[in-house]
């Protein structure tokens, strides 16, 4: 859909989710070598990105994507 309307931050939004995967299997490696202390980390952050990434960056393409889909 992005690709789509043209939204121009693709290329960054792409990126961002490619980190945050890259970082959610780096955050799995070091669960599974048994470090609980780590759960509390990945918990905060994971939410602290996806709270980010949903209100601010994605919300950015929606109201884009209003302008451009809604009828006038």
């Amino acid at each position: 859909m992005m690709q789509e309307i043209g939204y121009t931050a693709l290329i960054e939004q792409k990126k961002m989710h490619h980190e945050i995967e890259a970082k959610i299997y780096e955050f799995k490696k070091k669960i599974q070598s048994d470090k609980p202390a780590l759960s509390v980390s990945v918990t905060n952050e994971l939410k602290n990105w996806f709270n980010n990434h949903i209100l601010v960056e994605d919300k950015k393409y929606v109201e884009l994507y209003k302008r451009i889909k809604t009828p006038k």
